[in-house]
């Protein structure tokens, strides 16, 4: 978001992104909305126009955050190497959904 476009446009994709818990890097102004939405919450990094350095620190966190989620989710399907998350049962749900 632009520095001078805060209270201007309104981009809604931000929305989408928390809606499916997707971290969220975002560059705007302290004094906007954006900055307002993360405030209380651990949704991701509003990082000011020009700050290189914070940009870096945040995309070196999403890299590990990313790396962690990842070995979490291997683990899970690994123990499950038969069950649920075998590609005959994930089709069946899958079809399930258009019966």
């Amino acid at each position: 978001l632009g520095d001078n476009m805060s209270g201007i446009v309104h981009p809604c994709k931000i929305y989408g992104a928390l809606r499916i818990g997707r971290r969220i890097l975002a560059f705007a102004p302290k004094s906007s909305y954006i900055s307002e939405i993360f405030k209380d919450n651990d949704f991701g990094w509003v990082i000011e126009h020009g700050k290189v350095e914070d940009t870096i620190k945040s995309l070196l966190t999403a890299i590990d955050e990313t790396k962690e989620i990842n070995e979490i989710g291997r683990a899970e399907v690994a123990s499950h190497p038969i069950g649920k998350y075998n590609r005959n049962e994930l089709l069946k749900s899958f079809i399930q959904i258009f019966d």
